[in-house]
């Protein structure tokens, strides 16, 4: 390996490990309170709090305008410091304006939004305040891209800590010692997000001033205007599932599905996201590499092996760590996450796989296999829901995930090939789901399962060093990332 792959390697780990310690502070919050969630809310109070969220996310995507993807695009190709203090303040001024409309159109019709979601409108009221959230999560949102791209992982992982600990501390509270139940999770949600605003405002304007580009708006439109509509629809894919559920099975359902999904996104939480705050940029650095091919495939198995040992583990823990923290109303819950564990790999090799379309700028492709999806899913969930209840629609979400996975990779390579050995990708997943299916073998005696769950995660492990899956070169770098990533880690909480 040259020298110049090991410094972009060690870029990649170097930085992942501070933005994977970042964003576990920011969304672990709802496994740390899930003791206490499931003792004040019931199953049905879990689920009014999902679909409130899934709402805002609804009118967020609608209306809210992102702009993620076209700041790094953008900012990594100007070529003066003033054109990227435009592109920042530009975006920042956009995310203002449309997290302001898209609060108020939620507020005025919370009533009517409530109805659909919910079945009736008892919390209209609520929602017509959570709404305030479509301006809060846009500002945050953009101060902490901002911080990505001028690579301040440090500042990044010490708000995201200082959120953990506003939201747990008003969590406690509103939900134990005011009793709020769902209010109180509101609550917390808008007064933590309101402090990490008020620091997005204030960064921004330091650094980038005010800065308003008529042309770097319409250059972000045009880039991003298909990725909102594909955003819908994947939004659609992801979260309309909780409205069928509701209407086909039941509101307990709901909060089950949706404990299930927070054990199914640590996948994602533990290594895409992390991951993916430096390949957003990283991508494009490696692309003008002579050896650029080489080091995406390089990655993108180091990718694979890591999303499936932690999918492997999630899968086999969450069920045991369901019912040791939870009360058994939501013990069912466990039974579904594997699935959605394979659901987030997807996801992952998906947005992994997208390269040779932003290149090109065919971002209105993710609108018509988005879409494409919605409608499938749709049917699944109409037939497989009021048959299997929520494993139905795990399935049927997973099914799609799968399609989308297969028409991304064939379409981008078409692009630009990044000559990914997806025979290998294949080989290490059937492993790892081998693995999981001795684990139904296990007793049911704790101890024993717990211990026998150790020795397959360990199996995984020694599969993948003793067998031919991985290369020489391969196993090597793994130690030295493993290596990396625990002296960063330890340099980081010492």
């Amino acid at each position: 390996m040259s020298t110049e792959d090991k410094s972009i390697y060690k870029k990649a780990v170097s930085h992942s490990v501070l933005y994977g310690a970042a964003n576990i502070f920011r969304k672990i919050i709802g496994l740390i309170m899930l003791p206490i969630y499931t003792q004040y809310l019931s199953p049905e109070d879990y689920a009014v709090v999902d679909l409130m969220m899934v709402t805002i996310l609804l009118i967020e995507v609608f209306l809210a305008m992102r702009m993620g993807q076209a700041i790094f695009r953008f900012y990594y190709l100007s070529e003066t410091e003033d054109e990227k203090k435009t592109i920042m303040s530009t975006a920042f001024l956009m995310a203002i304006f449309t997290g302001t409309v898209a609060y108020v159109v939620l507020a005025m019709n919370a009533n009517s939004a409530t109805q659909l979601m919910l079945g009736d409108n008892q919390y209209a009221d609520l929602l017509s305040i959570f709404a305030v959230m479509l301006l809060l999560q846009s500002l945050e949102e953009y101060g902490f891209i901002y911080l990505r791209v001028r690579q301040k992982a440090g500042v990044y992982l010490i708000l995201s800590l200082i959120k953990l600990f506003v939201q747990l501390f008003l969590n406690i509270y509103f939900i134990i010692y005011l009793n709020l139940s769902v209010v109180g999770v509101v609550y917390t949600a808008i007064l933590s997000t309101a402090l990490m605003a008020l620091f997005a405002i204030v960064y921004t304007l330091y650094h980038a001033g005010i800065k308003f580009s008529k042309t770097t708006l319409k250059q972000f439109v045009l880039f991003s205007y298909p990725l909102w509509f594909a955003s819908l629809g994947a939004l659609y894919s992801q979260s309309s599932v909780k409205y069928f559920i509701r209407v086909f099975s039941s509101l307990e359902d709901v909060g089950l599905y949706a404990l299930a999904a927070r054990f199914g996104t640590l996948v994602l939480l533990f290594v895409w996201v992390p991951f993916s705050s430096v390949w957003d940029s990283l991508k494009y650095e490696i692309y003008e590499k002579k050896d650029s091919k080489h080091m995406y495939n390089n990655i993108f198995i180091m990718l694979v092996i890591f999303m499936s040992f932690v999918g492997l583990g999630v899968s086999l823990f969450s069920d045991i760590v369901i019912r040791i923290m939870a009360t058994e109303p939501f013990w069912p819950a466990g039974k579904v996450v594997p699935i959605l564990a394979i659901l987030s790999i997807s996801v992952g090799l998906i947005r992994f796989n997208n390269l040779g379309i932003l290149l090109e700028k065919k971002t209105k492709i993710f609108a018509v296999v988005t879409y494409s999806n919605a409608f499938l899913i749709t049917i699944g969930f109409m037939l497989f829901i009021p048959l299997l209840g929520m494993y139905g629609a795990a399935l049927t979400v997973l099914m799609g995930s799968l399609f989308q996975l297969f028409w991304i990779e064939r379409v981008s390579k078409k692009y630009y090939d990044m000559e990914l050995e997806w025979s290998r990708a294949i080989l290490i997943s059937v492993t790892w789901l081998s693995c999981y299916s001795i684990s139904l073998l296990l007793p049911d005696d704790l101890l024993l399962s717990i211990l026998g769950r150790l020795l397959i995660l360990l199996l995984f492990v020694i599969l993948l060093f003793t067998t031919s899956i991985l290369n020489k070169s391969e196993k090597e770098q793994i130690r030295e990332f493993l290596n990396n990533g625990i002296k960063k880690a330890r340099n980081v909480f010492a």
